[in-house]
């Protein structure tokens, strides 16, 4: 976003633009050691209740938005070894394509996601 920009959105247009060619980038390249990686997609998604997916299968960061969120409520990344990371505020997870789904989310608050597909150059 511009620098001027006063827009409740701006947070989230800067966190993208690092994702996308910024420090946030780079910190992934330098964390997975993969100097050519890139985002092929980015999202900024609201996953309300009823919302899950499964059979996710790519490379992903997901950062999460959503303030005093509780595993109870849903959103858990489940991993083919039967792990799972739970989304907490302002964190974000790298995976490596071994992902199986995101649970079903169960509350009435949404959680907020900024999801960035990854891949290489």
């Amino acid at each position: 976003p511009p620098l001027a920009c006063r827009r409740p959105c701006a947070s989230i247009c800067a966190m993208a633009s690092s994702l996308t060619e910024g420090s946030l980038l780079e910190l992934l390249k330098m964390v997975t050691e993969r100097p050519r990686l890139c985002v092929r997609s980015l999202a900024v998604r609201a996953w309300v209740k009823g919302s899950h997916e499964s059979r996710i299968g790519h490379a992903e960061a997901v950062w999460y938005g959503t303030p005093g969120w509780a595993p109870r409520e849903g959103g858990l990344v489940r991993f083919e070894d039967g792990t799972s990371w739970e989304p907490r505020f302002g964190t974000m997870h790298v995976f490596d394509g071994n992902a199986r789904e995101v649970t079903l989310v169960t509350d009435h608050r949404a959680l907020y996601v900024v999801r960035a597909v990854l891949g290489t150059r």
